[in-house]
């Protein structure tokens, strides 16, 4: 029963050091490449992430944007001919799948 208890601390220890050190091991950058193009091929439309980003670990690992714009349909334009965004978004959250990140990879999990 010991050993068990002890075994279950390592792993509660071991998943806090990961989940403090994620934040400062991934490239903002990176990160912010891999969602632009996993929200454009879901949409068939170009997203762009233009504004401010912040990491957060509490309550999930996740990541927010500012000033998000997703364009339009390949072909239509705006009034003056120029292609309009579809929508901007002033805010959006993303949440990093956890398991995905420790095999190098990233993915969503969620979008508000």
């Amino acid at each position: 029963m010991k050993r068990l208890g002890i075994g279950l601390t390592g792993l509660a220890c071991l998943m806090v050091v990961v989940v403090v050190a994620a934040p400062l091991v991934m490239s903002s950058e990176t990160v912010k490449a891999r969602i632009e193009a996993q929200l454009s091929d879901v949409t068939g439309r170009r997203v762009r992430l233009a504004g401010d980003s912040s990491v957060s670990i509490n309550p999930y690992l996740g990541v927010t944007y500012f000033d998000v714009t997703i364009g339009q349909a390949q072909g239509q334009a705006g009034a003056q001919g120029e292609a309009a965004p579809l929508v901007t978004i002033e805010e959006m959250r993303a949440q990093l799948g956890f398991l995905a990140l420790l095999r190098g990879e990233i993915t969503l999990s969620r979008l508000t």
